[in-house]
């Protein structure tokens, strides 16, 4: 069913129409915020009466010369802006567009006001209206501080837990440079309603201290998911890890055995060739990727990750040397006894499919799983499609 999330008007003062339209409906309040990563200001005012849901009247104005509103305003001046659609899954829709044969703005979704992650679609395949394509995401609850000390240097480390602490335990791992904010975030809250989920924030990255005296390394990882389970008393848990994650949760499970009851490892690789670093390490090259982004992905980036230009350049260090370490991760998937799922996006930009069929292979006790998704990020892959394997394998051994 066609459900309208709001209606977008571009504005040189939203504030001020804000302040108009809320007095013509009694005064009724509004929110407003920056979203860096469109260069605007947007004010939001419910639509409907109080209680009732969406749709809502989203007032944008440009805090950026060179923001797509910026240029819409210089062009057309103020008036209709987008007609905004909410959808359950942001990446469906993008494929359900473009199987339409309609052009969509962006790679991969992007964060909107409210929390939202949104995908515009070219307004000459929409009927000259620009068609905004929203879905609502859930905040995160305040951090957990969780004490840890490496190679004699101690912090903390940020932790996240949603659901019933009655459900079966279930830990998230992000991947490289990555964080519970930017890539586990989501899952975290689809799957509240069947586990305890602790989602964690490696050292360096999101929330967690930066740990600057310590270079970062697998056995770095591995110990702070020990000290995690540790901390919040749970004895044996399941466990996703995305990406690197999934290659700390196989070590783990290698090391200790005894505190992972079942995994799912989604976009991972023990088989590293050089070209494969390579290309890793071009996406964390720093000065490579403020050029590229024009500042605004670096603004989401700022929010996310404590120091994230020294959090690139330590990745890029571990990822480089990781073909080093092929034969040992080859070596630890196959003494993996644990009941694994293996699962990869479709079209991984990333590792081709071969990557998910070795692992697959090597692993004693695996089953396998391809889901849609154009993309290695753990955004770009449809949750729609993972969720119910991965709750079926991790539910198994409750």
């Amino acid at each position: 069913m066609l459900s309208l999330d709001h209606l977008g008007l571009a504005a040189d003062d939203a504030n001020a129409l804000a302040d108009l339209l809320a007095a013509l409906v009694g005064g009724r309040r509004y929110e407003s915020e920056i979203v860096a990563e469109q260069g605007v200001a947007a004010h939001v005012l419910p639509a409907a009466a109080p209680g009732a849901p969406a749709p809502a009247l989203e007032l944008v104005e440009p805090t950026a010369p060179d923001s797509a509103v910026a240029r819409f305003l210089e062009k057309r001046g103020p008036g209709m802006h987008h007609l905004a659609l909410r959808v359950s899954s942001a990446e469906a829709a993008m494929w359900r567009a473009e199987e339409q044969g309609l052009r969509v703005l962006s790679d991969e979704p992007h964060p909107g006001a409210g929390g939202k992650r949104v995908v515009f679609l070219h307004p000459e395949d929409t009927g000259g209206v620009l068609v905004e394509l929203c879905e609502h995401t859930d905040p995160l609850p305040e951090a957990e501080r969780v004490p840890f000390a490496h190679d004699g240097a101690n912090g903390t480390l940020a932790a996240y837990t949603l659901g019933s602490a009655a459900n079966p335990p279930l830990l998230l791992l992000h991947g490289a440079a990555g964080c519970t904010e930017r890539e586990t975030r989501r899952l975290a809250h689809r799957l509240a309603p069947h586990f305890r989920v602790v989602a964690l924030d490696f050292p360096g990255h999101g929330a967690s201290d930066l740990f600057e005296n310590v270079d970062f390394s697998s056995t770095l990882f591995a110990e702070s998911v020990r000290a995690t389970l540790d901390h919040f008393g749970i004895e044996r848990a399941a466990v996703f890890g995305f990406s690197m994650g999934g290659n700390m949760a196989l070590r783990l499970a290698h090391h200790h055995p005894e505190r992972v009851a079942r995994l799912v490892v989604h976009g991972a690789c023990i088989d590293w060739s050089e070209t494969q670093a390579e290309q890793m390490a071009v996406r964390l090259d720093v000065r490579t990727l403020q050029e590229q982004s024009g500042g605004r992905p670096a603004a989401a980036l700022e929010a996310a990750h404590r120091d994230w230009t020294g959090l690139f350049a330590r990745t890029e260090r571990f990822v480089r040397a990781l073909p080093l370490r092929t034969d040992e991760m080859r070596a630890m998937a196959e003494a993996v006894e644990v009941p694994t799922l293996v699962s990869t996006a479709d079209r991984d930009d990333l590792f081709p499919l071969e990557a998910a069929f070795t692992l697959h292979r090597r692993l004693p006790k695996a089953r396998l799983t391809v889901v849609p998704g154009t993309r290695h990020a753990l955004g770009q892959t449809d949750l729609g499609a993972l969720v119910p394997p991965l709750t079926r394998h991790l539910l198994a051994y409750v």
